[in-house]
């Protein structure tokens, strides 16, 4: 029969070899050069992000009247016109586009490279002015609520020296036919508004009708004892108003 403590000193042996395995165990795990230590460990790297593609952004920098030089005359008016000056603030050329300013229409075909400027001259035909950037919607813009814009202006007054003044026609003309009859002057004559009756008073205190067709005296009215100044048809042609220095007006049928 064993001793009791020979057994004691068997499992106590077990035990340390166990202990021992398993330290070589996590030693050689430790020893691993695939494994990351503390000291490899950092901070994953973000993906980069997509960064916006550069467009352009065309806006109206100023709008103003164009007037000829006051020495040119020749259709002065007709030479006013509107500058249009337009800018590109993107960082983008914007490529071909079309300007047109109400019935108008540009079309610039370079286009306008980042931070520059172009003008463009329109007639000035209308003083309220609507003008739209980019009417085809060609160009991608950062901003596309920019490209209208609206301004009424002021046509400009012509120069004096422009200013012609028409130079009157003096015409020697034969006169169709000759009224003879009174004796002394006319001092007023009228048409008929419906006949082709002439009515003159004259300073002989008479009245007299003409036929103008015919260039003959009708009739011969008396009754003013002094001069006739004044004489009117109505509007139907029926009666005839005559007045005299004496005072007096007379009504003839």
């Amino acid at each position: 029969m064993r001793n009791p403590d020979f057994r004691a000193q068997i499992v106590r042996i077990g035990t340390l070899v166990t202990i021992s395995l398993a330290a070589f165990l996590l030693i050689s795990c430790g020893a691993d050069d695939s494994a990351p230590t503390t000291s490899q460990l950092s901070t994953p790297t973000p993906m980069p992000t997509e960064t916006e593609t550069p467009k352009a952004d065309l806006v109206v920098e100023s709008v103003q009247v164009d007037v000829p030089p006051p020495e040119v005359c020749d259709d002065w008016e007709a030479r006013v016109g509107v500058l249009v000056t337009i800018n590109n603030q993107g960082e983008a050329a914007s490529g071909p586009f079309a300007v047109r300013l109400n019935q108008r229409t540009r079309y610039v075909i370079s286009g306008v490279r980042a931070a520059e400027s172009i003008q463009l001259r329109f007639p000035l035909v209308e003083e309220q002015l609507d003008l739209y950037l980019d009417t085809s919607e060609k160009v991608i813009e950062k901003d596309e609520r920019n490209n209208r814009f609206e301004q009424l202006v002021v046509r400009p007054t012509i120069p004096a020296q422009c200013v012609r003044i028409p130079t009157p026609v003096v015409a020697d003309l034969d006169p169709l036919a000759e009224l003879t009859g009174h004796t002394g002057k006319v001092w007023q004559a009228e048409f008929s508004p419906v006949s082709n009756i002439l009515a003159s008073g004259s300073v002989d205190n008479t009245m007299r009708l003409w036929l103008v067709d015919e260039a003959v005296l009708l009739r011969t009215m008396y009754g003013h004892p002094f001069p006739i100044t004044t004489l009117a048809f109505s509007p139907d042609g029926g009666s005839l108003a005559t007045g005299s220095s004496d005072g007096l007006i007379r009504l003839w049928r």
